[in-house]
C-alpha cells in the first residue's frame, strides 16, 4: 500500500460518516484486489476543495456493468462478496455520504491494470450566524 497525502488535510464535515465513507472504499481496494496487489491512495487539496484517489491492481468491473457500481445490492464478483459477507451497500454508501457533503464520486477502471474510486469534496465555506 502507498498512501501520498498532503501534510495538513482539511475537510469540514460530519467525521464519522466521512470517516465510514473513506473506510469503505479502502476496503473495496483491499478485498476486490489481486493476491500481492498493490493499493495506492492519493490525496489533493486545492483552492477548490479535496481529491481522494484509491487505485488497486485488482480484476475491475465489466465495462458494461461499470454505472452498477454506485446501486444498492451490487456486487461485482459474487463469490468474493459472498466470502467477505458483503452485501453490496458499501460503495451506495459511499455516494451518499459524498452527497451529503456536496462531493461526487467517480468510479474508473483500465481494463488490465487498475480500478480506481475519486472522491470529490467542495471546500466548505465559512458560515456566519445571525
Amino acid at each position: 500500500m502507498e498512501v501520498r497525502l498532503p501534510k495538513e488535510l482539511i475537510v469540514k464535515g460530519r467525521g464519522e460518516k466521512l470517516n465510514r465513507a473513506f473506510s469503505n472504499i479502502l476496503d473495496n481496494a483491499v478485498k476486490y484486489n489481486v493476491d500481492g496487489g498493490r493499493v495506492e491512495v492519493i490525496g489533493d487539496q486545492s483552492g477548490a476543495g479535496l481529491t481522494m484517489k484509491t487505485t488497486n491492481t485488482g480484476p475491475g468491473v465489466a465495462e458494461a456493468d461499470i454505472h452498477k457500481v454506485f446501486d444498492q445490492f451490487y456486487r461485482v464478483e459474487e463469490s468474493r462478496s459472498l466470502r467477505y459477507g458483503s452485501s453490496g451497500l458499501w460503495l451506495a454508501i459511499v455516494k451518499k455520504i459524498v452527497a451529503l457533503h456536496g462531493g461526487k464520486v467517480n468510479f474508473e477502471r483500465k481494463p488490465g491494470s487498475c480500478t480506481r474510486a475519486t472522491v470529490s469534496l467542495p471546500r466548505q465555506r465559512e458560515t456566519t450566524s445571525r
